[in-house]
């Protein structure tokens, strides 16, 4: 059965989702300790996602 919820679900299944990965490829053991070897440039960060056109927050 095919109802709204359905929909929705099956909307934010298939678009890209408008939020940022998380900052590093992995999730390190030591989040601090990883934004400390960010800073020093032994690790890059992931960009953040731009925003699409009149996105106002809501997802669907």
């Amino acid at each position: 059965m095919l109802n709204r919820m359905m929909i929705q679900i099956l909307r934010q299944w298939s678009e890209n989702p408008a939020t940022n990965p998380f900052p590093v490829a992995h999730m390190p053991d030591n989040l601090t300790e990883a934004l400390k070897a960010a800073a020093e440039g032994k690790i890059t960060l992931n960009d953040p996602v731009k925003t699409p056109e009149g996105f106002r927050g809501k997802i669907g």
